[in-house]
């Protein structure tokens, strides 16, 4: 009776692990994904409102001189790789719309 129950119990073990595992995982990565959606997101904003107000003038420019005009004051940390965002970061603007150029 014992073995039984020894069996019973592992096997309960293991059905909660095989199905909790790769949701847990699948939870994880997409909170990761959305945390990195929102930094960038924050710099894209900053941005485009910069280049509404015209203060922005060329085509492309670094996420450095971006924060030198002031409407990106703090450092963004990139969540993927848990550091700042690289002050080179290109962001290249195409009818007031702006992207990132991925490194």
């Amino acid at each position: 009776m014992n073995k039984n129950i020894t069996i019973i119990f592992l096997t309960g073990i293991a059905s909660i692990l095989i199905i909790g595992l790769p949701t847990v995982l699948k939870i994880h990565n997409a909170h990761e994904e959305r945390l990195y959606e929102v930094a960038t997101k924050k710099i894209i904003e900053s941005a485009e409102l910069c280049y509404r107000e015209q203060i922005c003038i060329k085509e492309e420019m670094t996420l450095k001189e971006l924060q030198a005009t002031g409407y990106l004051e703090e450092n963004i940390i990139n969540p993927k790789t848990k550091t700042y965002f690289d002050e080179n970061l290109k962001l290249i603007e195409e009818n007031f719309q702006v992207k990132m150029e991925e490194i």
